[in-house]
């Protein structure tokens, strides 16, 4: 049976998922001006240069060489949605921990998602298809720095309010981006570009451990 590529591709998309991002943005500011919690409104502010960062992504990425099929949706897309069941379980039950410890970890994953972002420029993509290989920038250390920098932004922000149900939540969170990666690098290690890249760039997330 011919394999069906996903529909979500073209400029019309693209600009449309930008505008979605965009109102999320704005969406998560307008949380943080209203919450009376400060670990929620820390959450939410954290929310938006990621949000602003994946809209201009859209708006300005490249067509797949290579796009998606729809038998490669399913996990990917639990593995994005993933993180904001993390952070709104904490609006159902929160005990709130030491926000500066928990501001320590979620910073740098900010920081390390955006700078990957600003590598990524037109390659970015949510559903795994093949486009420019960037190999620049922390891409040079690990094949995957904005999923890490997504790992540890979560991880700090389950400690901002942390609940059972935020860990449980984050526990499925790694599982799903595990098996996103690995759905990702299936495709992409039909490339002999990036077939020579992994060999020479040996960790997928984490320097010395995966």
């Amino acid at each position: 049976m011919e394999r069906k590529p996903v529909i979500f591709e073209g400029k019309s998309i693209d600009y449309a998922l930008a505008l979605f991002f965009g109102f999320l943005a704005l969406v998560s500011l307008s949380n943080a001006a209203r919450l009376n919690s400060e670990a929620l409104e820390i959450e939410s502010f954290a929310a938006v240069p990621l949000l602003i960062g994946a809209s201009c992504s859209f708006a300005l990425r490249q067509a797949a060489n290579m796009p998606a099929y729809r038998d490669e949706m399913l996990l990917p897309m639990l593995s994005f949605l993933s993180p904001f069941l993390v952070l709104n379980a904490n609006y159902l039950q929160a005990n709130d921990l030491s926000l500066p410890a928990a501001s320590l970890v979620a910073i740098p994953g900010i920081v390390l998602t955006c700078i990957s972002m600003i590598y990524l420029r037109k390659s970015f993509a949510i559903l795994p298809s093949v486009r420019q290989l960037v190999t620049a920038g922390p891409y040079r250390y690990i094949r995957h720095p904005m999923y890490l920098g997504e790992l540890i932004y979560v991880l700090g922000a389950m400690m901002l309010a942390f609940s059972l149900l935020s860990l449980l939540f984050f526990a499925l969170f790694i599982v799903l981006l595990i098996s996103r990666i690995r759905i990702e690098e299936r495709k992409l290690m039909a490339e002999p570009a990036y077939l020579g890249y992994a060999r020479g760039v040996r960790y997928r997330l984490i320097p010395m451990l995966y």
